[in-house]
């Protein structure tokens, strides 16, 4: 069952993560997937040619230091509030999807093939949200903090009103 915590940081580490993130200056990069590029490939589905996102790798289980000089600044407010050691992150990052017309949801998946939690952090409010495999909807709330279990299914619903802004977080479970 997933844990929410609405105001999960304090309001200015929130708006400072959050302006950092939507400056022109923040580097994006574009994916043509929503989850792998694979899925569609084992599914036999067409690609949907509006199922893609801009992704910011912030860190992930290789390197000794992170991916991304922004680590310190957008992740590590969460991650010690969280209390996740560095050395047990698998991934980081921030998944950027645009507005459309009509809501498009990604695959259910689990973020990696072993154990694991998931953090999603909303940067953003806006429509879309996070559903569950068991039907559960997380709406996209900014400043809201959702945890995961290991195993526990989900996808990304895009929005229709604005862009939607997530921070994801992956780690060893203990």
């Amino acid at each position: 069952m997933a844990t929410s915590i609405d105001n999960y940081l304090d309001d200015f580490t929130y708006k400072y993560i959050y302006s950092l993130v939507t400056t022109t200056n923040f580097p994006w990069y574009f994916h043509n997937y929503l989850v792998s590029p694979k899925i569609n490939e084992i599914n036999g589905e067409e690609k949907h040619s509006q199922k893609y996102m801009f992704v910011h790798g912030l860190k992930s289980s290789n390197p000794e230091r992170p991916l991304s000089p922004f680590f310190d600044a957008v992740a590590l407010p969460i991650i010690n509030k969280l209390q996740i050691h560095y050395q047990d992150i698998l991934r980081v990052k921030i998944n950027l999807t645009t507005q459309h017309e009509k809501s498009l949801a990604s695959e259910f998946h689990v973020d990696c093939n072993k154990p694991h939690q998931v953090a999603i952090y909303y940067l953003n409010t806006n429509n879309g949200f996070t559903e569950l495999e068991d039907g559960t909807k997380i709406n996209s709330i900014g400043n809201r903090l959702v945890v995961l279990n290991n195993g526990e299914k989900h996808r990304s619903i895009s929005s229709t009103d604005k862009i939607r802004i997530v921070l994801n977080i992956n780690w060893h479970e203990k």
